[in-house]
């Protein structure tokens, strides 16, 4: 099927051809009423083909790298596409289209709009769910589309979505954002892990015959110092350290064991100074479930670690499904037991660690994608940043001390009959399609189904809610979707060696200054646009060679974005731009 001008798949997909194509690539177009199964059926029409979705897709958006399908520009397609659409694209939609009327959010561009959120009965009044310095959620908070809202800075890796940001936990995230430099998203993950720690192991799903404990282990994968790992989580525990000191003095382990016999031991301990014991006489056993929380913000080690102590990865899966831990040796003053340990885990690890760490054996083993790695960055700049009113964080923590306690004393969580719906018609789908044909992606999209039922049910709890509603799992779908994304966003990111001419490595300490200066130049006038590699040649033509503008583009470190590009097939190329950051800090300087 054709038209003037266009390529047209039977799928209902057209495509500009690449001399018309606009500031935004190829321009798809979908106009099926069913459209993610169009798509989904047009996607494996290309894997057939033997060059994949992924080739494809960076073939159409020749302008930045598309590691998945997910990279769609989604023009006509239902509202619950939104979150597919490249967070790039997504945000330059408010820009004016070529030649015709300004593009509107997806959102807004296709059919009626959503309607607003029914309210879901509860336990509490809006008053007792108000918080000193906390705006009460409106009820159609989180429905759909980015929380870009919360970010001030230029972010290279994916958006989370307002989805994420619901209920009380919302609330606490939203209450510390004006004094913290950290990401909202590292924010929320160590507050849901410290949160399903402290509730127990009373508290379960059931998948099939397995029961499931609400333990949540995330990990904040974010550059040095750009990331502030350590700042997000140290907001979050500066609230959760007020919820309750007996937690907070006997059941944080900042730091991990050296060994997984260590791991078992050190749990043990814990358990027994905190009285967690059972029986009066000189030996007493422990109580089942002991709760722990285990940060650790240098994770990388762990990952390390793993590969030479088989007990190490063995206990932390065992720990992850809430069994017994246990180390039985000769000497008997060295065993140790834990009756079914309630262990979540925070762990702080930067990409490249997490790339160079993450081994083939560890993903077909299924130790670390029982976590939940998430993208974080520095969202806003803080220089003078206050401290939050005393009072405002006593509110925050009353509030989580109740769902603490409503939690503890809840068994079994399972759907309401609208959430059974809503799962089994839409969302069961959608989790188990979310893996994009790589192999490690899809080690950790196979754990979305139980990881979305768990983080739903914390939600759940966090609302002081006995049974899981649909906003619960839209609320843990939207986690879910990020952590597919943000390990998209790490992996395909990965940090080449650049290569010079004759397979020179650039020597950024060598770099010129006159042609650096040049180079500079050439990026500031060009912004937001990115220069190609051609041009930057000609701009230092006449005093420096190649290897000089390896060298000088080496020096700019992480203020210069590469891209590379190939146009209909053809070969790769390179594209540079500066950050914003770093556009905003020069012409501060010259000023």
């Amino acid at each position: 099927m054709t038209q003037t001008g266009k390529k047209v798949s039977s799928a209902g997909f057209s495509f500009l051809d690449d001399e018309d194509e606009g500031p935004w690539g190829a321009d798809p177009v979908l106009s099926t009423p069913d459209g993610e199964a169009a798509f989904r059926r047009w996607v494996a029409a290309t894997v057939e083909t033997g060059r994949g979705p992924a080739a494809l897709l960076a073939r159409v958006h020749a302008d930045r790298p598309a590691p998945g399908w997910a990279k769609v520009m989604f023009l006509n397609a239902s509202p619950s596409h939104e979150r597919f659409v490249d967070a790039r694209y997504r945000r330059s939609l408010g820009r004016p289209a070529v030649g015709g009327e300004p593009l509107r959010p997806v959102r807004d561009k296709v059919g009626p709009a959503e309607p607003p959120a029914q309210s879901e009965p509860s336990d509490r009044t809006p008053e007792s769910r108000r918080v000193s310095g906390v705006r009460e959620p409106r009820a159609d908070d989180g429905r759909r589309g980015t929380a870009d809202h919360w970010y001030r800075l230029e972010r290279p890796g994916p958006l989370p979505t307002q989805d994420m940001f619901t209920g009380l936990p919302g609330q606490v995230v939203a209450a510390l954002h004006p004094y913290t430099e950290g990401d909202p998203v590292g924010v929320l993950a160590t507050l849901l892990s410290a949160f399903s720690a402290a509730i127990g192991h009373r508290p379960h799903i059931r998948i099939g015959s397995s029961r499931h404990p609400l333990v949540i282990w995330t990990m904040l994968i974010g550059r040095t110092a750009l990331g502030r790992k350590g700042t997000a989580t140290g907001a979050a525990m500066e609230i959760f350290e007020r919820v309750s000191g007996d937690f907070t003095d006997r059941h944080i382990l900042y730091g991990s064991p050296s060994s997984g016999a260590g791991f078992v031991g050190k749990l043990e301990a814990m358990a027994r100074e905190a009285g967690w014991v059972e029986g009066g006489d000189e030996d007493p056993g422990l109580l089942p479930g002991f709760p722990a929380l285990m940060v650790e913000e240098e994770w990388a080690k762990v990952m390390r670690r793993s590969r030479i102590d088989d007990a190490l990865g063995q206990n932390l899966r065992t720990a992850w499904q809430g069994n017994t831990l246990s180390v039985i040796v000769k000497k008997k003053a060295d065993c140790a037991t834990v009756p079914k340990a309630h262990v979540a885990i925070v762990g702080h690890v930067t990409p490249d660690e997490f790339r160079a760490n993450l081994s083939a054996s560890d993903v077909a083993g299924g130790t670390f994608n029982r976590f939940l790695p998430l993208y974080v960055q520095r969202c806003q700049s803080l220089p003078l940043a206050d401290q939050m009113p005393e009072a405002s964080m006593e509110g925050l923590a009353a509030e989580l001390r109740a769902a603490i306690e409503y939690a503890r004393a809840t068994d079994l969580l399972d759907f309401d009959d609208a959430a059974r719906a809503y799962w089994k018609d839409e969302l069961y789908d959608r989790l188990t399609g979310l893996s994009t044909g790589s192999e490690l992606i899809e080690s950790f999209a196979g754990r979305a189904v139980p990881y979305t039922k768990r983080i739903a049910a914390v939600y759940a709890l966090a609302d002081r809610c006995g049974t899981i509603a649909p906003r619960h799992l839209r609320s843990a779908e939207a986690f879910t979707t990020y952590v597919i994304a943000s390990v998209e966003h790490i992996m395909s990111t990965a940090a080449r060696p650049p290569v010079g001419r004759g397979g020179r490595t650039p020597r950024p300490e060598n770099a010129d200054p006159q042609i650096r200066h040049r180079v500079l130049g050439a990026l500031l006038a060009a912004h937001p646009a990115p220069v190609s590699r051609s041009d930057l040649l000609a701009k230092i033509k006449n005093i420096g060679s190649t290897a000089d503008l390896d060298d000088a583009l080496a020096s700019l470190g992480e203020d210069l974005l590469p891209t590379e590009t190939s146009i209909s097939g053809g070969r790769p190329g390179r594209l540079y731009r500066l950050t914003n950051e770093a556009v905003a800090r020069i012409k501060s300087r010259d000023e």
